[in-house]
């Protein structure tokens, strides 16, 4: 066994030559006795400890220029440090002691840069204000002039901007850049103000979205229109100007313009052409026609919702409701909702309760708002879903298999189906009021079958639009007081109501004043006549006292004989009481 594993006893009995560890003391270096101390650190240590503020004189004299030296005295012949101590020869030779290192130049790979030893790359430093500017002095050359003056020289000359090349404003203000000027329209999800850009003076629409209502976060509708309202870039389509928040309030900012179709509409004096319908219409098909090649549905197509400006410019606006189609299979089906579109504007198959639509929605909204254009109004008016039904059926005919063989596979047409057979009376309403190019373009939008109905690029090459008159702008729009939209004009609406109301309150007042009015004049001769009738009593009561006075005897000897009736009348019906008590008690 080796002695590395044998026991050993107490160290008192260890073998001779061992050395304990708290006997051991390690051997250093002992630099008492030298002559100067030269630390065993690094090099810049060594500098650093060697270093003294008052050893300035090897650096003054190291930075003074070769030309500076007088003539005749040589860098060897001077005193001090420099003579003691020669200047080192490179940035990696040690310093002796006492010796100020030189400060850094800088890094060597930055002195090797090409860029910045040469002069002509070199950044020019700006320089402060020369003596004897003139826009300082005022001219005189003295440079005692006004610091303000010289500063606002320097600075460059604003480039002024039109509303065209404005792409972004970046600004400092408080959030509340528009400015609110009235509101114009209302829905089911959020309200529309006509606001003013501050900065610019442009008018904006601003869509409040509705969030009150919300408990899941932001609603899915807000999101799927802001998505679809930026990837929009066509003239008939409206467009996102931008997003902003205010006071925890969503808008989404829009182009402004001036009308919508429904409020323009009800305008009394207006009186539109043929050319004039037809450039509103065909903007319409224009842009439905490129929102149904993107693959997107409306489902919101009205009046309200077809915004035009001062010379007829159209836009469709409000994608609230509007959705980008489904790829399904060839046994799937896409199971939309039929709760949308406004009444008015629904077309039969989703009356009926059809989830599997498509593109054809849309062509019966334009097809009705086509009769509006000539007629200035709707063309089936229904208070809810079964009214409205019975309208298009009476106006339109009810449908057959023949004409719609897939109308007894919707789901609610076993309880909404017509009881009676109803041919149309489509073409003796409205053939008169309208051309016949719109009146057959009319009737193949409004099909029942949605099947039959043409698609938008269909209804853009129909004999319609290209027979005479051309299709002109609406410049007399200029010309018309105030904007007419759907909201102003049902303001109006019910204004002119509650006025007519008032005026039949008033009418109704007066004539139950001028009815009470005889009869209060007829009360005064009424009372003389009951005066005079009184008047004649009382003649007659003294005429009766008089005569009474004259035949006095006879008059005591007639109340006398009453009095006796009387009299005798009381005993019987005493006698006959005492009868009564007498069988009672027997």
């Amino acid at each position: 066994m080796s002695d590395r594993y044998r026991p050993r006893g107490p160290r008192n009995q260890q073998r001779g030559g061992y050395q304990s560890r708290s006997s051991y003391i390690p051997q250093r270096r002992d630099n008492r006795n030298r002559d100067s101390y030269i630390p065993s650190g690094p090099k810049r240590l060594a500098e650093r400890d060697n270093y003294r503020p008052d050893n300035d004189r090897y650096q003054q004299q190291e930075n003074r220029p070769a030309s500076s030296i007088p003539h005749g005295e040589s860098p060897s012949s001077l005193s001090g440090a420099t003579a003691l101590h020669p200047p080192p020869k490179g940035p990696r030779d040690s310093y002796a002691s006492g010796m100020k290192r030189p400060l850094p130049s800088g890094p060597a790979s930055f002195r090797k840069r090409r860029d910045f030893n040469s002069n002509s790359n070199r950044i020019p430093i700006p320089k402060g204000p020369r003596q004897g500017f003139n826009e300082m002095d005022g001219g005189n050359g003295n440079g005692n002039g006004n610091v303000d003056n010289y500063r606002r020289a320097r600075q460059p000359e604003k480039q002024k901007l039109s509303l065209e090349q404005i792409y972004c404003i970046k600004t400092t203000n408080r959030p509340n850049i528009y400015q609110r000027v009235l509101q114009v329209g209302e829905g089911t999800y959020g309200k529309v103000y006509k606001a003013q850009h501050k900065l610019t003076g442009e008018y904006v629409a601003m869509k409040k979205l509705r969030l009150e209502s919300e408990k899941e976060g932001f609603p899915i509708t807000a999101i799927r229109e802001i998505k679809l309202l930026q990837s929009f870039d066509h003239a008939n389509v409206v467009g996102l100007l931008e997003m902003m928040v205010e006071y925890n309030q969503i808008y989404m900012v829009f182009d402004y313009l001036d009308h919508d179709l429904t409020g323009l509409l009800t305008h009394p004096d207006l009186q539109l052409q043929e050319c004039h319908r037809k450039f509103i219409f065909k903007q319409l098909m224009e842009g439905l026609n490129y929102l149904h090649k993107k693959r997107i549905i409306h489902r919101d197509i009205k009046g309200s919702n077809i915004l035009l400006d001062n010379i007829g410019r159209l836009k469709i606006a409000d994608f609230g409701l509007a959705r980008t189609m489904k790829i399904v299979g060839a046994n799937e089906k896409p199971d939309y909702t039929n709760r949308v579109i406004t009444i008015w504007y629904r077309p039969p198959e989703l009356l009926l309760g059809a989830t599997d639509y498509g593109r054809e929605v849309d062509v019966w909204g334009v097809g009705c708002l086509l009769i509006e254009l000539y007629c200035k109004m709707a063309a089936f008016r229904g208070m809810d879903e079964v009214s409205q039904l019975c309208r298009i059926f009476n106006i339109m005919g009810t449908p057959t298999l023949q004409n719609w063989p897939e109308i007894d596979q919707l789901p609610w047409f076993e309880m909404l189906k017509p009881k009676i057979n109803v041919k149309s009376k489509f073409a003796q309403k409205y053939s008169e009021s309208m051309s016949v190019p719109a009146f057959k373009l009319a009737e193949q939008l409004l099909q029942l079958n949605p099947k039959l109905r043409p698609t938008a690029e269909e209804a853009l090459n129909h004999e319609y639009f290209q027979q005479d008159p051309q299709p002109k702008p609406l410049y007399f729009l200029k010309d018309i007081q105030g904007e007419w939209h759907e909201f102003e004009t049902k303001k109006r609406r019910r204004a002119e109501r509650k006025r007519i109301k008032e005026e039949e309150d008033a009418q109704l007042a007066a004539s139950k004043k001028a009815a009470a009015a005889p009869a209060v004049a007829s009360a005064p001769a009424e009372a003389s006549a009951v005066n005079s009738i009184k008047e004649e009593v009382d003649s007659v009561d003294a005429i009766t006292y008089s005569e009474k006075l004259v035949n006095g005897d006879d008059n005591k000897n007639r109340s006398s004989e009453i009095d006796l009736k009387i009299v005798d009348s009381v005993e019987e019906h005493n006698k006959m009481e005492e009868k009564s008590l007498d069988t009672k008690t027997t």
